[in-house]
């Protein structure tokens, strides 16, 4: 019997020694992955990996972590981590992967983020950024995945770049639920490569490029809850592959319907206007002809003002002829 009692308290014991070391190790700094490669370990430069994602890890992340310049896949994503994103991590150039989904981190994506040009997947979202997508991410042209969307309050902002187009390996972009302004930019039309395009629950304007009809290998086209307007391209008939297209949402969008994709395609026009005629412009009315303004002087009859002058009575007085026709050019009376 003391046996038994003996067995069940010693796994009482290991059970909350377990338990002690599960909670301690709820940071990050704590992780013993982490602390294998970090700065302190006994060799940190044979670490290329550090996948650490899914353990509801809390703390933020250490600026020390850009002296990891041997990872090449670093992975953070599904924890608790606040605070932002470290300048420091431009060191790590040797980067391919870079997942910081789903976290709880703000501040704005560093510039620095340029700096990592061999990355080919780059997830940022489901965070609470804010601030713009930097120009430097152009430089990212091995990227193939650009994963920013739905960042909670403030939300990302401001114009999607032009360098954007400059990332000619990109196969995907979601970058939805942000709130992004501006209109789509026709540079996308470089990405030929790409296959989804997701910019739905923004705040985009504008028409539909004619561009994107030539982006032949879409899959997947989400421009739905924005502020678009005008029509959609007849070129959009020529995305044959297409299996979704989400326009929904988008209360200036009219005329004709264009057929795309296939009869199995996911086509969502609701909250449009689109299978009915754009309204048309109003003729604009001709301006009115300024009105002439009268000087202080003119209130009083032409000849009034004139016979101030003697020249003008002496003219009167010896051609009145020719005074009373300078009187009526003036717009004044007809002399005496």
């Amino acid at each position: 019997m003391r046996s038994v009692v003996w067995q069940f308290w010693a796994a009482v014991l290991l059970l909350s020694d377990m338990l002690v070391h599960l909670v301690r190790a709820a940071t990050l700094e704590e992780n013993s992955d982490y602390q294998r490669c970090s700065p302190q370990a006994a060799n940190p430069s044979s670490c290329t990996s550090l996948l650490i994602g899914r353990l509801s890890l809390s703390g933020t992340i250490p600026t020390e972590m850009g002296e990891l310049t041997s990872l090449v896949n670093l992975l953070l994503n599904i924890n608790s981590l606040s605070g932002t994103i470290p300048t420091e991590i431009g060191k790590l150039t040797s980067l391919t992967w870079l997942r910081l989904l789903d976290n709880s981190l703000s501040g704005t994506i560093p510039t620095e983020i340029g700096e990592l040009t061999s990355l080919t997947k780059l997830g940022l979202g489901v965070n609470s950024l804010s601030g713009t997508i930097p120009t430097e991410i152009g430089k990212l042209t091995s990227l193939g995945d650009l994963l920013i969307k739905g960042n909670s309050n403030p939300r990302i902002s401001g114009n999607i770049p032009t360098e954007m187009g400059e990332m000619t390996s990109l196969t995907r972009i979601w970058i939805q639920g942000n709130r992004l302004s501006g209109t789509i930019p026709t540079v996308l039309a470089e990405l030929t490569s790409l296959t989804e395009l997701m910019l739905r629950d923004n705040s985009l304007s504008g028409t539909i490029p004619t561009v994107l009809g030539e982006m032949t290998l879409f899959r997947e086209l989400r421009l739905n809850g924005n502020s678009l307007s005008g029509t959609i391209p007849t070129e959009m008939g020529e995305l044959t592959v297409l299996t979704d297209l989400w326009l929904n949402d988008n209360a200036g969008l009219c005329g004709d319907v264009v057929s795309v994709g296939t009869v199995t395609t996911s086509y969502d026009t609701s909250g449009t206007a689109l299978g009915t005629a754009c309204p048309t412009a109003s003729p604009t009315a001709p301006s009115a002809a300024p009105t002439a303004t009268r000087s202080p002087t003119s209130n009083k009859p032409c000849c009034d003002v004139m016979r101030q002058n003697p020249l003008f009575a002496c003219m009167e007085e010896r051609w009145p002829l020719m005074a009373q026709g300078t009187c009526q050019e003036c717009g004044g009376g007809t002399g005496k």
